[in-house]
């Protein structure tokens, strides 16, 4: 009987190094289905997710699986729960930050193509350093269009105004 050594991440997922084609793909999925279960998955499972997505490059998406982790994890080891808060400092230097305000009732805010909710709005949302399209629709109509290019470790404010 020949015993397989049991992955260290979840679903047998590969670092960015080791993935390749369909590695790369079943991780994501288990990725994305640990996004859609409605409890967080446990606690370990989290660690390694963001762990994952940092190898992934998916700066954003790991630092809220970091931050998911570490008030869930009281019971982690010490080292565990270090490692995930010096990696939320790292990659908060790799990603910039918008602060949206949106003060128009009832406008549908998006960014890059997905709606963020509906206005009034006071948040910020973490991107990736790049292009990004922010727009916001009243009653069916473009009320407010910009394109913003930003840094990394950048912080944009966004005011939208009813024209």
């Amino acid at each position: 009987m020949k015993i397989r050594k049991k992955s260290s991440r979840p679903n047998g997922c590969a670092t960015s190094e080791q993935a390749s084609g369909n590695e790369a793909t079943t991780c994501q999925h288990s990725i994305i289905f640990a996004r859609r279960t409605r409890n967080s998955p446990p606690p370990n499972l989290q660690f390694n997710i963001a762990r994952v997505l940092t190898d992934l490059g998916r700066d954003v998406e790991a630092i809220e699986a970091f931050e998911i982790f570490l008030p869930s994890a009281s019971e982690a080891p010490a080292d565990a729960r270090g490692f995930a808060q010096a990696k939320i400092a790292v990659l908060e230097k790799r990603i910039a930050h918008v602060e949206l305000h949106c003060r128009a009732a009832n406008a549908e805010v998006v960014v890059d193509g997905r709606s963020v909710g509906p206005s009034p709005l006071d948040h910020t949302f973490n991107l990736m350093p790049g292009v990004h399209e922010i727009s916001a629709q009243l009653a069916g109509n473009l009320t407010f269009l910009s394109h913003v290019t930003l840094l990394p470790n950048q912080t944009r404010s966004i005011f939208f105004r009813r024209p």
